[in-house]
């Protein structure tokens, strides 16, 4: 997450001064030698970066206040109606505003060069693009989670008086065959055991990212970060969330490593499950 938070600042520089040196240069691409060289045009050049970073800045903030208020798949009209408002009309409200203050700085008017045809109609069109870009991830995305979240199936635990729904993914931490039982640890830290197989517990939820690690464990994929190789057995130390360390603080976790025999097994699960 730190690094895409990282990049979407250097994404819009570079989206930035892309469309900034193409506005300034606009019908003028013959003279670009004479640009170089001239001081109005790097005013220009840099004012125009700022104003495309800014409108930018501006859509992705938003955009992601839009994701928050208006979900596409609950209210999906309405979302599209205050894109355009805010995130379309807004833009252009702001194009104007900030391109007028600079014009007056520079004691010209805002009519001059064509500006309203050539460099406005550009941003207009720049705008547009982007806020239907972000509508259609917003949709796909909202879509995805949406299928996910119809396909969920809960696990349902019922043994020896104790009766339990699980979901998969969010309440097990792992399975670990004791005996003729399984025992599973929740990642609340609670313990239950109940009779089953860990071959039989495989396929039940090897869907909702379950992967086995050795003979005796299943663990949700979904609870690890990441792994850690040890040189000379050449089994692999899971490296759980920070939210289920006080859990597994009281858990023997020798039994949470990935044999050698089952590495390769668990490597392509991890990778397909973190694409």
């Amino acid at each position: 997450m730190g690094k895409t938070q990282f990049r979407i600042p250097l994404i819009h520089l570079a989206i930035s001064i892309g469309v900034a040196a193409f506005i300034t240069l606009f019908g003028r691409f013959d003279k670009i030698p004479l640009a170089l060289v001239t001081p109005r045009f790097y005013a220009a050049f840099i004012s125009s970066t700022m104003v495309c970073y800014l409108l930018l800045s501006y859509n992705q903030f938003v955009n992601r206040k839009l994701n928050e208020a208006f979900p596409y798949t609950e209210v999906a009209r309405k979302r599209i109606w205050m894109q355009i408002l805010l995130g379309i009309i807004g833009s252009i409200f702001l194009d104007l505003l900030l391109v007028s203050l600079y014009y007056l700085a520079i004691g010209r008017s805002l009519w001059q060069r064509g500006f309203l045809t050539v460099d406005f109609a550009i941003a207009v069109l720049l705008i547009a693009i982007i806020n239907i870009v972000y509508l259609v991830i917003e949709a796909v995305t909202s879509k995805k989670h949406s299928q996910k979240a119809q396909e969920f199936v809960p696990f349902v635990l019922s043994y020896n008086g104790v009766h339990v729904n699980f979901n998969p993914e969010t309440d097990i931490l792992y399975l670990q065959r004791a005996g003729k039982l399984v025992k599973l640890v929740a990642t609340s830290g609670t313990e239950y055991a109940f009779k089953d197989s860990i071959v039989n517990l495989k396929k039940q939820l090897g869907s909702n990212g379950f992967c086995q690690i050795n003979q005796s464990v299943l663990v949700n994929l979904n609870t690890i970060n990441g792994y850690t190789s040890r040189a000379q057995s050449k089994n692999l130390d899971l490296l759980f969330k920070a939210e289920y360390q006080t859990v597994l603080d009281s858990k023997d976790t020798n039994m949470l490593q990935v044999t050698r025999s089952s590495a390769h097994n668990f490597r392509k699960h991890w990778e397909k499950h973190s694409q």
